[in-house]
């Protein structure tokens, strides 16, 4: 008897292997730090975050960034990062965002939609779902420096709630 959810965890798990292959060394050009899937970078008093959630629930992941203004003390020095402040879940809503796809899910083609921000890479085969998620995390590869870095890279640390998703307009 087949165990339910198991093609999912397979493939999540297949598509996080593709993903620290060929996302994690274009981070780390990017001078960032870290590990699948919470990677931080320092730029003098801001951290640029960067974090890979994938769904326990379907195949699919969010490309989630912020950014976060660190403290100075009382002699004007940067305060060091914490631990806690290297998480994207600590940074403020207002300088979150995530970054979308435009490869849509099979259910979305044809439709309007033009950009998506789950990465889905469900497929009726394995052999699809192979294709497909070597094209989304080239895609991801492609865009950080693309959509991301210039987000990271503004000065205009305040931001509105709720951010939009960057990517392709």
């Amino acid at each position: 008897m087949r165990q339910l959810g198991l093609p999912d965890a397979r493939r999540s798990k297949r598509m996080r292997e593709i993903a620290q292959s060929s996302v994690v060394p274009v981070l780390r050009d990017l001078g960032f730090q870290g590990t699948m899937p919470n990677f931080h970078r320092q730029r003098s008093d801001r951290l640029d975050l960067f974090n890979v959630q994938f769904s326990n629930n379907g195949q699919y992941f969010f490309a989630n960034l912020g950014r976060l203004q660190l403290p100075s003390d009382s002699s004007g020095s940067v305060v060091k990062a914490t631990k806690a402040q290297l998480s994207l879940a600590n940074c403020p809503l207002d300088q979150r965002t995530r970054l979308a796809t435009d490869i849509l899910p099979p259910r979305l083609r044809g439709t309007p939609v033009r950009v998506f921000e789950m990465w889905d890479f469900t497929a009726a085969s394995d052999g699809e779902a192979e294709d497909l998620m070597h094209r989304l995390a080239r895609q991801l590869s492609e865009w950080l420096p693309r959509y991301a870095d210039p987000w990271w890279r503004d000065d205009k640390v305040n931001g509105t709630f709720p951010q939009s998703r960057i990517g392709p307009a």
